[in-house]
């Protein structure tokens, strides 16, 4: 497969079984990006692709299939992101809203040690906005 064509097949995985959010610890804002399935041979051909962890996930019940995730580190995300971002339908937003968010990480060498009061912000929008776009339930509650 070609490198556009892993790419777009990527992103139609994000885009049905997907999942960018931003968690928040203390003030500590970390990215998260997984897709879920339960069939672990295709979640192993996209580690073998791009990389990243695979996690065996607590079923919830015990009728239910056993589900996987597929999840990246923040530096795995800088690469995947743009890359898959041209051919997403569904999750371009939060694609959009999760690079926002990783162009406020410090470099690994700045002498900086916090963020700045703007970059923190930055965090705190990116956060919100993803929380709206990945409510669930009907749009009218």
């Amino acid at each position: 497969m070609s490198n556009v064509a892993e790419a777009a097949y990527l992103a139609g995985f994000v885009d049905g079984e997907g999942h960018i959010n931003i968690s928040n610890w203390n003030q500590y804002y970390e990215l998260r990006f997984r897709v879920t399935n339960s069939n672990l041979e295709v979640l192993r051909e996209l580690q073998r692709v791009w990389g990243g962890n695979i996690i065996i996930r607590k079923r919830e019940q015990e009728n239910h299939k056993q589900l996987y995730d597929l999840r990246w580190s923040p530096s795995e995300i800088d690469v995947i992101l743009p890359k898959i971002q041209p051919y997403l339908k569904v999750k371009k937003e939060h694609c959009a809203i999760a690079l926002r968010f990783r162009s406020t990480k410090q470099p690994v060498n700045s002498k900086r040690k916090r963020l700045t009061e703007e970059e923190i912000q930055t965090r705190i929008e990116c956060r919100g906005y993803l929380l709206v776009l990945n409510k669930r339930g009907n749009e009218n509650e």
